[in-house]
């Protein structure tokens, strides 16, 4: 009998304990939820493999932002940054395996990836991981600046290729593997008083033997533009931006109607009015953008020559995707001599196109 009511005794105590213990946690769940009203967090995204993204100066040029297509809207996800190496990187540059996203993403029809410039900042939950929220109770107007990346979801995952009219009609890499592009050195804007330059001076998009545009580029959306630049061992100076229909490019010989929206270091010469000034170009003659670094005149022989897709308007002084490139020779033939250009995109170019992965839970 005394050890039945000793058993008893402790088995009670047991129960009380078991109920103390279950209460305890029953109150904090209660009071976490109460301090906490965020949905809870699902299954990570985690993004398998982005290659080819520019690494971002975050202060100057912005940064990334995913974001998952739900009944048609983009919602976001997540703000990041990438190393050179293709590394994920939270907005502290802590390497992470992908995001922690609040509510659900089960109905995610695409995932798109836009650049998002320097002032446009939404907040952050967590130094660890970048966290998705609802827009409407942040105050976050959840719109995409300017999309490059887009993929569907098949089989709960996103492969994400370069889609810079998305909206409108979604284009693949292999359309912009089919740009071609070809130059030729000159300096039509150095005045004919003084052609100390020999017309080495200068990069023209056009094809002096037929008198035709350069350059044959697939369609972008008004938020995209294509801009040249000259590649130096100081660094790009910009060429200028110019719009993928070059069709009417060559009939226009009149001055503050140029092809392309810059010609800050050309020379002034106007008359006669010389046929490349039809084309997109630039000389490079003039107000040096930095003096202890690009020395103007400069000779173009031994450079390089790059075409990329850039925002628009620019939001960074750097070319944003490379599409084509190409050496200017070291001994070149002024207005002559076509240097053709290598498409990144294309199979020759290793294929050197953004694109990157997504799976969902």
């Amino acid at each position: 009998m005394s050890t039945h009511r000793t058993v008893q005794r402790q088995t009670g105590g047991l129960g009380a304990g078991l109920l103390w213990l279950a209460l305890v946690v029953t109150c904090w769940a209660l009071l976490k939820g109460c301090s906490d009203t965020r949905v809870p967090l699902t299954k990570p995204i985690i993004p398998t493999g982005f290659a080819n993204l520019p690494a971002l100066d975050r202060s100057r040029d912005g940064h990334y932002t995913l974001w998952a297509v739900i009944g048609g809207s983009p919602t976001w996800a997540g703000n990041f940054l990438v190393d050179g190496n293709d590394r994920l990187l939270n907005m502290d540059g802590v390497p992470i395996a992908g995001f922690e996203v609040i509510g659900s993403v089960a109905g995610a029809t695409h995932f798109l990836v836009s650049l998002e410039p320097s002032h446009v900042e939404a907040p952050r939950r967590s130094t660890a991981t970048p966290r998705a929220f609802v827009p409407s109770s942040e105050g976050f107007d959840a719109t995409p600046s300017y999309i490059f990346l887009s993929g569907e979801v098949k089989n709960k995952k996103a492969v994400l290729g370069p889609s810079f009219t998305f909206g409108g009609t979604t284009r693949t890499e292999v359309e912009y593997s089919g740009a071609t592009g070809l130059f030729v050195a000159a300096t039509p804007t150095e005045s004919p008083a003084d052609r100390t330059l020999s017309g080495q001076a200068g990069i023209w998009f056009t094809d002096t033997q037929n008198g035709t545009p350069g350059l044959t580029l697939p369609p972008l959306s008004t938020r995209f533009t294509y801009r040249g630049w000259l590649l130096t061992d100081s660094g790009p100076l910009e060429i200028g931006g110019f719009p993928a229909d070059l069709t009417n490019v060559g009939q226009i010989l009149e001055p503050g109607r140029w092809p392309d929206d810059f010609s800050v270091y050309s020379g002034t010469s106007q008359s006669p009015l010389d046929p490349l000034r039809a084309y997109p170009g630039e000389d490079f003659l003039f107000n040096s953008p930095d003096p202890a670094r690009f020395k103007l005149p400069l000779k173009v022989a031994g450079k390089g020559v790059l075409v990329s897709i850039d925002p628009a308007p620019m939001t960074r002084p750097l070319p944003f995707i490379p599409l084509l490139t190409a050496p200017v020779p070291v001994t070149v033939v002024p207005r002559v001599q076509r240097t053709a250009m290598l498409n990144l995109f294309g199979t020759a170019g290793g294929s050197r196109y953004p694109r990157g992965t997504v799976s969902v839970p």
